[in-house]
């Protein structure tokens, strides 16, 4: 019977007696039998609704999952085409993983369907990233570990066709096979970062692997290395941007990179040996833009051993960097064609302002600086102000500064009043804090319409620059940008 042709009461059936439902005396006979036929009625009907139920109930789930199984046909992602699939897919990929490793999200993507596991294994650009280290190694259970990340390595290879590789290895436990491995196809590294004990150094360093399209390359030492890189350094035709960590600062640099740093466009020393610094930077040329990190004084101010020392380079950093270092650093050397200079000091025992080495160093150097950034602590407006001043700081055009624990409200308020860096047309503030909307309105009003962007960090206390004010800036013409982090130039 369907269930139209099912009688059902819409209502529960009216009660023969309700008086005897407020109180507690004895029923009737009469009452007795009408209430017991009641009973049955209803009892008769319970069956009934409950068949019903359960009929209804297995239609609506058959609905439900017809709604589901076919909501997948019209969804947005399964309409994307394959090229857009593909640049997800790559914007997903998290480089600290290996590509097979649960991490990676791509070791996902190709299980969820026969499609995104098509356009995958299709995609030779999404397996040029191979990625080892140790937490990776020990993912790999059983005794076979070895032998199934040498498999992983080869499929992976196999998947990635001829497209430029990106090669990251770190630790002390690397096979020797799967080094061998990846230098067999050593000529499509284009970029690669390598943190490996002194003995891997060695076999890639006299290996004779050829890396002709290798472009971007990071070498950390761990422990001291004695070798000699001749032969590799010359395997390394296209290489413009090195970055050497030393990790001891007493560890000597290598032989074998000197003929290396002239045609490097970037470079990164970190942690290396102060004398070395010194000796290596003469040798960079005008377009070399050099990044100097965590480096520590090693040497005394008053050293005779320290020569005078002309750089070349146009653009300077030094990043993370004690107070005792640069103090050392900008009074020994001078650069005439710099144009970009970042100054970033780590110094937390220290308590005196860099400024007065920075116009010293300026000034000795005689450059015309376009770019400026200063991350220094315990500075004094009448030095900032002092340094920019110099005839090498009036082209400035990009201004960042972060004084830590100095108030930003001064700064804003001196470069609104003064007559400094008159061709100022990027300035960013960083910890500035809450800032007046006043004094914003009055850099503006001073420096537009050469001054085009304005660059605040938020902090934890909230906006620093209220939204009205932040309109009225943008419709004049000034670019207001609120952010949490940003690279240095």
């Amino acid at each position: 019977m369907s269930l139209h042709c099912i009688p059902i009461r819409s209502q529960p059936p009216k009660s023969p007696c309700p008086d005897l439902l407020l109180n507690n005396l004895t029923p009737t006979d009469l009452q007795l039998h009408q209430v017991r036929q009641s009973i049955q009625g209803a009892d008769e009907d319970i069956p009934r609704l409950q068949d019903a139920i359960n009929r209804l109930s297995s239609q609506l789930e058959a609905l439900q999952s017809f709604v589901e199984r076919h909501r997948g046909v019209v969804s947005v992602v399964r309409q994307l085409p394959n090229e857009v699939l593909l640049k997800i897919f790559t914007h997903s990929l998290n480089f600290k993983h290996p590509l097979f490793n649960s991490m990676n999200a791509l070791s996902n993507i190709i299980r969820v369907c026969a499609r995104w596991r098509a356009v995958a294994l299709a995609s030779p650009s999404l397996w040029r990233h191979f990625v080892f280290n140790s937490v990776a190694y020990q993912s790999l259970r059983g005794p076979s570990r070895n032998a199934k990340l040498l498999r992983q390595t080869s499929l992976q290879l196999q998947r990635s066709g001829q497209t430029p590789l990106s090669v990251h290895l770190t630790g002390y436990s690397i096979e020797q096979e799967l080094l061998d491995t990846l230098l067999t196809v050593s000529s499509r590294w284009q970029s690669a970062s390598l943190r490996l004990a002194p003995s891997y150094y060695r076999h890639i360093f006299t290996s004779r692997a050829d890396f002709t399209i290798l472009k971007e390359l990071t070498l950390k030492f761990e422990d001291p290395y004695n070798g000699d890189a001749t032969g590799f350094v010359q395997s390394l035709p296209v290489l413009v941007d090195f970055t050497l960590h030393m990790s001891r600062r007493e560890w000597h640099i290598p032989r074998g990179f000197e003929s290396l740093w002239a045609r490097l466009l970037a470079c990164t020393l970190v942690q290396c040996h102060t004398e070395a610094i010194l000796r290596i930077l003469p040798l960079f040329s005008p377009e070399t833009r050099v990044s100097l990190v965590d480096c520590v004084a090693d040497v005394q101010v008053g050293d005779s051993g320290l020569a005078p020392v002309q750089l070349a380079i146009s653009a300077l950093s030094l990043n993370s960097c004690r107070n005792e270092f640069i103090t050392i650093f900008l009074k020994v050397v001078a650069a005439p064609r710099l144009k970009k200079f970042v100054v970033s000091e780590c110094d937390p025992y220290r308590t005196c302002s860099l400024l007065p080495s920075i116009t010293a160093f300026l000034s000795n150097s005689s450059c015309t600086l376009t770019h400026l950034a200063l991350c220094v602590k315990y500075a004094i407006l009448s030095e900032l102000l002092t340094l920019l001043t110099l005839p090498h700081t009036r082209h400035i055009c990009a201004l960042d500064i972060d004084f830590l624990s100095t108030p930003s409200a001064p700064v804003i308020d001196a470069l609104a009043a003064h007559d400094i860096v008159p061709n100022l047309r990027s300035f960013t503030l960083r910890n500035c804090g809450s800032v007046e909307d006043a004094g914003i309105l009055a850099l503006h009003t001073s420096r537009r319409p050469i001054l085009q962007q304005l660059w605040l960090q938020r902090c934890t206390n909230g906006l620093t620059l209220s939204r009205a004010a932040s309109q009225t800036l943008k419709s004049d013409g000034l670019e207001v940008v609120i952010f949490q982090h940003l690279d240095y130039w």
